[in-house]
């Protein structure tokens, strides 16, 4: 049985013995006025079978559809409908009546929803009350499990574990919000030159594009929304490389909420662009404040691999003001990883005591040159680990690999 074939038995279940009748007492405008039921760029009839999310939105509230019903469905549901129902000025349809749209609705909003409930001025008499504070502070523990579910499903991952790419202005989208034009605009990177790690520059000849405008939601602008990303080659450059995964910076600031491209992946090896996530829907990023002239967009990629495989930003990407890291050799000798000098020593400091001769741990002697340079690929890759790294203790500092790379890259002398 597939992941939406198993949800859908699952809120079927809960729905057996006639539909669940909710009041809301929000007056966030007129509820239901037209037949489609709009959110999150998706229609949805108003009458008939309504279509449930899809993914690990449905494969996790499926799940947990049990737990749903008596804890988030009627607090939400009653207090969020008028708003957040699909066709009121609030993101998302958790509100909505149907238990199966309002529930692959909020798994993905967990957080937001959270945050906003205990805030007054969100929604002032609805939220920041003594009934919302004492349902979120209940409601919460419950679902620490299958909120860890849905993000291992999802792929979301930490902010700043990957490349992020530079600030970009907004100034056109603006230009363009202020003259009532809904087009988008498409931002350009090129990672040859446009990365914050500087310790990467001029080692991805490719270029990423993405197209953004204004959010304009219930007629107020509330964010950034984003769609179409593509790599592609630079113009004369060759080879092939594997984008995965993508996030989105506004003002420097991660915003988690973002998640359509979590499982972004594709591979260029020529000048066509190709799109990462072919199909995907809009991705909506909500500001705290209105968008400005004065913002910027950065997007992040979680990891870019080589024609061999090996990752080129191994263990993350230099975050929002962090100091650039020293200069790199331009070669990197065996002798020197295994040698006295604590800057390039990085054998000698963290490997060599369990591969060596005499203690050839998983068969590996790092001081045989044969063997080390016949395994260099295979060595850098199992350094930038995330999930099993080398030495076990954990990832080393992003240079010290950065170093293991240089001696790798140029042929393993």
């Amino acid at each position: 049985m597939d992941r939406s074939k198993s949800s859908r038995w699952a809120w079927a279940a809960l729905l057996v013995g006639g539909p669940i009748l909710i009041t809301s007492f929000q007056n966030c405008g007129q509820m239901f006025a037209d037949p489609l039921v709009k959110f999150d760029n998706v229609s949805f009839a108003s009458t008939g079978s309504l279509q449930l999310g899809t993914g690990c939105e449905s494969e996790i509230i499926g799940k947990y559809a049990g737990l749903y019903s008596t804890t988030y469905y009627p607090f939400l549901t009653s207090t969020c409908t008028a708003c957040h129902s699909g066709d009121g000025p609030g993101i998302g349809a958790f509100g909505y009546p149907d238990i199966a749209v309002s529930g692959t609705n909020f798994i993905s909003r967990f957080r937001k929803i959270n945050e906003n409930a205990v805030l007054a001025s969100h929604a002032n008499g609805y939220t920041g009350t003594p009934q919302a504070l004492a349902a979120v502070a209940s409601f919460a523990p419950q679902w620490a499990t299958a909120i860890q579910e849905y993000n291992e499903c999802a792929g979301v991952s930490t902010a700043g574990t990957g490349l992020i790419m530079n600030s970009k202005a907004n100034a056109q989208m603006i230009t363009n919000a202020n003259a009532n034009n809904q087009n988008y605009v498409t931002l350009t990177w090129n990672l040859m030159t446009e990365i914050r790690n500087t310790a990467i520059l001029n080692r991805i000849p490719i270029t990423f594009s993405i197209e953004a405008r204004i959010a304009n939601i219930g007629g107020v602008r509330r964010g950034y929304e984003f769609r179409n990303p593509s790599i592609r080659l630079n113009a004369g450059a060759t080879g092939e490389f594997r984008v995965t995964a993508l996030s989105v910076y506004v003002n420097d600031t991660f915003m988690p909420d973002v998640t359509t491209y979590v499982l972004a992946d594709a591979t260029t090896n020529s000048v066509t662009p190709v799109n990462l996530a072919a199909g995907a829907a809009v991705a909506l990023a909500v500001t705290t404040t209105m968008p400005a002239a004065t913002d910027t967009i950065a997007i992040e990629i979680g990891a870019v691999q080589d024609a061999m495989g090996v990752v080129i930003n191994p263990g993350g990407a230099t975050p929002p003001g962090t100091p650039p890291p020293a200069d790199l050799p331009a070669a990197v000798t065996l002798a020197e990883l295994l040698g006295a000098n604590p800057a390039l020593n990085v054998f000698a400091a963290s490997c060599v005591a369990c591969h060596r001769t005499g203690n050839t741990s998983g068969g590996l002697n790092l001081t045989n040159p044969v063997q080390a340079r016949n395994l260099r690929t295979e060595i850098y890759a199992r350094m930038n680990d995330a999930a099993a790294p080398m030495p076990r203790s954990g990832l080393l500092a992003f240079q010290r690999r950065e170093l293991v790379r240089i001696w790798m890259q140029g042929g393993g002398n």
